[in-house]
C-alpha cells in the first residue's frame, strides 16, 4: 500500500484512477462505503476525510483495488421498415 504525506497527494491521486479507469464517484462509494457526496467534497477541495475514510481511499487507489464495476449496457430499440410482423397501431 501506498504511503501518502499530505492529503493533497491522495486527492490527487483518486481523481487519476477515477480518470485512467474511467471509475466514476459513485463506483468509488460502492466500493469503499463512503457516501458519494463525501467524495465528491473531498474531490473538490470542500472537505477533508476521517482517518478510516482515508485508509479506505488509500487501499482502493492502491495496485490491489478492484477492477472496475461493468457497465451496464442501455437496451437497445430497433425497428424494422415494413416488417410484416409488427401491425400498425389504431390510433382511432
Amino acid at each position: 500500500m501506498k504511503t501518502y504525506r499530505d492529503i493533497q497527494s491522495l486527492r490527487a491521486d483518486l481523481a487519476s484512477v477515477l480518470t485512467s479507469r474511467g471509475l466514476t464517484q459513485r463506483d468509488v462509494s460502492k466500493a469503499t462505503g463512503i457516501a458519494q457526496s463525501a467524495i465528491s467534497m473531498f474531490l473538490g477541495e470542500k472537505r477533508g476525510l476521517n482517518a478510516d475514510s482515508v485508509l479506505r481511499i488509500i487501499q482502493f487507489v492502491s495496485e490491489d483495488c478492484p477492477p472496475p464495476p461493468p457497465q451496464e449496457q442501455p437496451a437497445m430499440i430497433t425497428t424494422v421498415p415494413n416488417d410484416p410482423t409488427v401491425l400498425p397501431v389504431d390510433e382511432g
